[in-house]
């Protein structure tokens, strides 16, 4: 039996996906424990991969969405067959499944990288994403929201000009509000301490809210 893990999340519902293949999601419903297999999606059995998931409603039409985001590559050629997986030629495919249309649909490459972990968050209609530094193998000081009704990917404006070099590492919700996590090193004398931030939202779109 395929080990699952939790991808998503919304109104009582679980987006599910095979925790090896990341293929086949489900949606399911813990309390009634009734579910729905999707479709598979596009495949690249060939390439290396990782995949960034992302499960939500359209506030304006209440249908639910399924984003699937792969970023993949194909190492033939290279002579060394051990090559860096971000170091290679990077592309990516963003599908979505919408409750109602029983296939996929490939809107076009992602704009950004984002972390697969921890799960997106969802806060006014927008998946949310911190960005990551493929090269550096680090966080990349950034929020990046998809909207569910235009489907766009968008830069959430950071609340300071520093707050990207604390390397935004993840995005949450504190009491409905879109918030983040910003991690940074400072000197002190010989230390070297680690301090947390924690940015609130309070009017989603106003950067000095």
């Amino acid at each position: 039996m395929p080990e699952f893990e939790v991808v998503g999340s919304f109104d009582g519902l679980l987006c599910l996906a095979d925790a090896v293949s990341n293929s086949a999601p489900y949606i399911y419903n813990p309390f009634t424990r009734d579910y729905i297999e999707l479709p598979r999606t596009i495949q690249y059995p060939n390439q290396r991969k990782y995949v960034v998931f992302g499960f939500g409603c359209n506030p304006l039409t209440e249908v639910y969405k399924v984003v699937k985001i792969t970023y993949y590559t194909n190492t033939t050629g290279f002579k060394d067959s051990r090559i860096h997986f971000w170091r290679s030629p990077q592309l990516s495919d963003v599908q979505i499944f919408s409750t109602g249309r029983p296939i996929w649909r490939s809107i076009g490459s992602a704009s950004h990288y984002l972390d697969p972990s921890p799960a997106q968050t969802l806060v006014n209609g927008r998946l949310h994403w911190a960005t990551w530094n493929p090269l550096r193998e680090r966080y990349g000081g950034q929020l990046v929201s998809f909207d569910l009704h235009d489907e766009k990917f968008r830069e959430v404006p950071s609340p300071t000009p520093n707050f990207g070099y604390k390397r935004c590492h993840q995005a949450l919700v504190v009491r409905g509000c879109l918030a983040a996590v910003g991690l940074c090193r400072r000197s002190v004398g010989l230390r070297r301490n680690r301090q947390v931030d924690i940015w609130v939202i309070k009017e989603y779109g106003a950067k000095e809210s």
